[in-house]
């Protein structure tokens, strides 16, 4: 049989192409390139399409940033830095069945929901983490 004809030159031009398997070091590079927050003021906008998106500049590089996800983003910060959340607790806590994996979720990130305004007591009948906080810690986990 004819040995296999060779790939296409664009193919192996292409920084991401088939050499990205086998560690490329260029393909690489451009994989790990990291863009910070700090990036955007230093873009140029040159134009915007679909009435939702910018499209802008880098260097070389160009960028389509969805202007209605970077809004949300803005307010978002803007809230976490600027709200404080007060913890307004429950008449009567409310037993939650969580599975083995959601009470690891909740204690791993224990202090995200107390900054939030949760707290959780345990259950002393399974020993899981069980109903949200009120001001009495001492309230029945069963109610």
């Amino acid at each position: 049989p004819p040995p296999p004809p060779p790939p296409p030159a664009a193919a192996a031009a292409d920084p991401l192409g088939p050499a990205l398997s086998e560690g490329d070091a260029t393909a690489t590079h451009a994989l790990e390139r990291v863009f910070r927050k700090a990036d955007f003021a230093k873009m140029r906008v040159v134009g915007q399409f679909n009435l939702g998106f910018i499209l802008a500049v880098l260097g070389s590089d160009l960028f389509i940033v969805d202007q209605h996800a970077s809004d949300e983003i803005f307010n978002f910060e803007r809230l976490q830095r600027t709200t404080t959340l007060n913890r307004q607790p429950l008449i009567a806590p409310a037993r939650l069945d969580l599975t083995a994996a959601e009470e690891q979720t909740v204690r791993r990130h224990m202090d995200v929901f107390l900054a939030n305004g949760f707290g959780f007591c345990e259950d002393a009948e399974r020993g899981a983490v069980g109903a949200p906080l009120g001001d009495d810690d001492d309230a029945d986990a069963d109610a």
